[in-house]
């Protein structure tokens, strides 16, 4: 047939449901993404503080 490929409506609909359901996975995977760089920066923010307090109490000790 020349290459031309005749597509039935169930093949359109499975096809719709496997791009949707790659949709549905790229959501939750940006979601997961999403979830862990927020609690490394929560993380990260934790020991900045922590950090912080040790400096100026190691200064103010320095001082004295």
């Amino acid at each position: 047939m020349l290459g031309v490929k005749v597509t039935t409506a169930a093949e359109a609909k499975n096809a719709n449901e496997d791009e949707q359901t790659a949709d549905e996975f790229d959501v939750a995977s940006v979601k997961h993404q999403l979830a862990t760089l927020t609690s490394s920066l929560y993380t990260v923010t934790e020991q900045k503080s922590k950090m912080e307090v040790t400096y100026v109490s190691e200064k103010r000790k320095l001082k004295v």
